[in-house]
């Protein structure tokens, strides 16, 4: 069916990763996938466009640190995951969108967050941002929940500005190992 929206939609898969010890870099096109969810993350689910992109990562036993920058409308993702038990992992995921310039070097620098890039380039680009957490209690069974919070304008929070937009997920997932067999329940809200 053809779309109403603009874009070039190249939906033309490619990668080329290289990997030596902790450290990854990666030049690609194709979708980013970030968050948890059963069938669609809020984060950045399979709805999102194929994105030309570059992404470094380091990646220690516990912890993985992710640093991504996209172009077409420019977007950058620094990524935060940490995994302090083999049952428990949290993420911490920030995003910014900008265009009608260059790459931001404020952006690129993935220790730097990106809601303080944005107010120091005087709040010109949306960003957002996610915590997460998965807990695995027992095998094939899955708790997972995500927090989400769109353009956070921290002087007007709690007056109802339209700004500050947020989204919650939170859902089980359970496996019977070897069935083929499983079942979700998730409640969202936007």
């Amino acid at each position: 069916a053809p779309s109403n929206i603009a874009g070039p939609f190249d939906q033309t898969t490619a990668s080329a990763r290289l990997a030596t010890g902790p450290f990854s870099a990666e030049i690609a096109n194709e979708r980013l996938l970030y968050g948890t969810g059963a069938e669609a993350p809020l984060v950045l689910s399979e709805n999102a466009d194929y994105l030309p992109f570059v992404r470094l990562g380091l990646r220690t036993r516990s912890v993985t640190l992710e640093a991504v920058h996209a172009a077409d409308r420019y977007l950058t993702v620094h990524r935060l995951l940490v995994q302090p038990t083999g049952w428990w992992t949290w993420a911490y995921t920030g995003m910014a969108v900008y265009g009608r310039r260059g790459p931001e070097l404020a952006y690129l620098n993935p220790l730097f967050p990106v809601k303080a890039a944005e107010h120091a380039l005087y709040d010109r680009d949306n960003t957002l941002f996610s915590l997460e957490t998965t807990v695995r209690p027992l095998p094939g069974v899955e708790g997972y929940a995500t927090w989400l919070v769109d353009d956070l304008a921290t002087a007007t929070l709690g007056d109802g500005e339209y700004g500050n937009k947020w989204a919650v997920q939170a859902g089980w997932r359970a496996t019977i190992p070897r069935s083929g067999l499983s079942a979700f329940g998730e409640y969202v809200r936007i």
